[in-house]
């Protein structure tokens, strides 16, 4: 559960950074690709511009959840008014 976890805040953070173009993200995440099983992926993520060790890539995961809830909200909502005529 811990692997799955960090990996989902951590995927969380890294595309968030890229989408938002972040300078060096895009790049800092290829390198993270290219680097493979070269070191532990503790490691791989600090030097891509992870640390697991801070709120941040838990904090790009709560944003993105509550994103994604908003969206079904919206859906729901839609669906319900559509259903009502």
């Amino acid at each position: 559960v811990f692997q799955y976890a960090t990996s989902l805040a951590a995927s969380s953070q890294l595309a968030r950074d890229v989408l938002a173009g972040k300078a060096g993200a895009r790049d800092a995440y290829l390198g993270l690709l290219k680097a493979g099983g070269s070191q532990y992926p503790y490691e791989l993520l600090r030097n891509a511009g992870v640390d697991l060790a801070t709120p941040t890539p838990y904090r790009a995961l709560i944003d993105r959840m509550n994103w994604t809830m908003d969206e079904i909200e919206k859906i729901i909502a839609r669906r319900g008014a559509a259903a009502k005529k």
